[in-house]
């Protein structure tokens, strides 16, 4: 999850894409922002941020100040999500971001909805078991017209 939620923060939040109405439908539901925190925006293509490879040794503009979305603050018209961030921000006296990364938030979402999703994991397996035996049920009855054809 942690994999999955940073590359969508550094790398598929861009232009006017499904995955950035998805994922500030997240932001705003869940009341989260970035991958940990909200400090991985800095190192987002939403910022402009472009890493750098030479020999296996990583590097990058990580240092240019940056934006956050819209959806990491608790109001739209927040003056928060307007403002440039330095790399050193601390966002804890930043009142109106929302503090939680979203890895945490979904992990927490998952953890406390545990059931649900077993639920509906067993709800798919018992179909597919339904299905598969309906398909057989199937073949054996085309065997059997097939065999009195004959």
């Amino acid at each position: 999850v942690s994999y999955t939620v940073q590359q969508t923060v550094t790398e598929k939040y861009l232009n006017n894409t499904i995955t950035i109405k998805v994922w500030d439908i997240i932001q705003t539901q869940l009341e989260c922002c970035g991958g940990d925190s909200p400090k991985d925006w800095s190192v987002s293509k939403f910022n402009g941020f472009e890493e750098t490879r030479e020999i296996g040794i990583g590097g990058g503009n990580r240092n240019l100040p940056y934006y956050l979305p819209a959806s990491c603050c608790r109001t739209t018209n927040s003056t928060s999500c307007s403002k440039k961030y330095d790399y050193v921000t601390d966002f804890t006296t930043e009142a109106d971001v929302f503090q939680q990364g979203c890895t945490e938030a979904l992990v927490n979402l998952f953890q406390e909805n545990i059931f649900y999703v077993l639920l509906a994991g067993l709800f798919v397996i018992l179909l597919e078991i339904i299905g598969m035996i309906l398909s057989l049920c199937l073949c054996t009855t085309i065997r059997r017209i097939e065999g009195r054809k004959n």
